[in-house]
């Protein structure tokens, strides 16, 4: 769980009739290996074969927060009712990224991998969008070849990607602070803050897919080439949430975490984006104001949000409303 000070990143909760005409709710049997949609229920088990198979596996909090926006491309399979692996897909407008996937080893060598992400380039919604996968998670390169195969290719692929730093990270300054949109040469040092700030920090292996889907809403602050400070969003059809927020330790108690917070919520309105949203823990009194300040209202409270006890007040911004933003966020987004 991603945590600043007592304030934890973003979770939105899925309409549960949205993906229903694109995650059929019957499971499909290719000899003994049964593939379904994924349930919040598998995530404990998909954390488990991360553990067993990856050297920096995806966590459960990690897993969680991205559900409720994601889980329409997330497939998991069986055999015998024993979990066997899984494939889950991120899906943006025109592509759909190969997140993770994997099978138990004692299911090795059936040829199940290639099933189950066959099952979910045919259910999960990934028809007439661009496949591609992260190498970092594929190193392997008989892995590699087969994703080829099935016509994926590496997000630094020359062609599907650059890592090019060009004219749409224009810097705009804000007292002592630049603001502009996250880098892929970012990447390094906002995992270099996430460890020195949180107990379970999302690393470069992480961050790397998050910010090839979603880099046109991270927001990253400097002082003097430095990084502060930043506040990076996830986005689907106009719904957002601020997954990880952040601000260095000896740039605190300066008014650097509501600057950031301004320049990403302008950001996000220029790109057509319609709300935001957030969770707080209840006693973070500190954390409500500061959100309240830029424009978040209070929209209720769950109790057990994240787990027994683990009670979260909810917070928004509607940014279809005319809120201002900060003049030079304004004038430069």
């Amino acid at each position: 769980m991603t945590v600043i000070g007592n304030v934890e990143s973003a979770t939105v909760e899925a309409d549960p009739d949205r993906y229903r005409k694109m995650a059929p709710d019957e499971p499909e049997r290719t000899g003994e290996l049964v593939c379904r949609p994924a349930e919040v229920g598998d995530l404990e088990k998909i954390v488990a074969i991360e553990s067993a198979v990856f050297s920096e596996p995806y966590q459960f909090l990690m897993l969680y927060q991205l559900w409720p926006m994601y889980k329409a491309g997330w497939t998991v399979a069986e055999v015998d009712g024993e979990f066997v692996g899984y494939a889950l897909f991120l899906q943006s407008a025109d592509t759909a990224l190969l997140l993770t996937y994997a099978v138990a080893d004692s299911f090795r060598k059936f040829g199940h991998g290639k099933r189950i992400l066959q099952n979910a380039m045919r259910h999960r919604g990934t028809a007439r969008r661009r496949l591609v996968y992260a190498p970092p998670r594929c190193k392997d390169p008989a892995t590699a070849r087969m994703l080829e195969r099935l016509g994926f290719r590496g997000i630094d692929d020359r062609r599907n990607f650059l890592h090019s730093d060009s004219a749409d990270y224009e810097e705009i300054r804000d007292g002592n602070l630049t603001c502009r949109r996250a880098r892929y040469s970012d990447l390094a040092r906002i995992a270099d803050l996430e460890a020195a700030v949180f107990e379970d920090p999302y690393r470069f292996l992480m961050l790397y897919p998050l910010w090839f889907l979603h880099r046109r809403l991270w927001t990253v602050a400097e002082i003097d080439g430095r990084l502060v400070g930043y506040a990076l969003l996830l986005e689907e059809r106009g719904e957002a949430l601020i997954f990880t927020f952040a601000v260095a330790e000896r740039c605190r108690r300066l008014g650097y975490g509501e600057i950031v917070l301004r320049h990403a919520i302008a950001r996000s309105r220029s790109a057509g984006t319609e709300s935001i949203t957030l969770t707080v823990k209840p006693a973070n009194t500190t954390a409500s104001r500061r959100f309240e300040r830029v424009g978040f209202v209070k929209t209720g409270a769950e109790e057990d949000y994240f787990g027994p006890g683990e009670d979260r007040h909810l917070y928004s911004i509607d940014l279809t409303s005319n809120i201002s933003a900060p003049p030079a966020a304004r004038a430069a987004l």
